[in-house]
């Protein structure tokens, strides 16, 4: 399956097209290993921290994307 979200310039060194930051990445995974973002802490300098602190969106189309790739490899089985 060659199936890409997101283009890059003509050398491929620069994202032009669906960039995203590496903090959405990561929202991202934490989602799709079922954690909650908000409820993720860690006790760092005496307060506990959120894991995704500084923000971060959930990459929506890359979880469609999974969806179906997840869907069409369970008909071919």
């Amino acid at each position: 399956m060659h199936d890409t979200i997101g283009a890059t310039d003509e050398t491929g060194m620069t994202a032009v097209e669906d960039v995203h930051h590496i903090r959405d990445s990561c929202v991202t995974l934490l989602r799709l290993l079922g954690l909650d973002r908000n409820k993720l802490t860690y006790y760092h300098a005496g307060r506990f921290k959120r894991l995704s602190q500084l923000g971060g969106k959930v990459i929506d189309r890359l979880l469609a994307w999974l969806c179906v790739c997840s869907a069409m490899t369970s008909a071919e089985v």
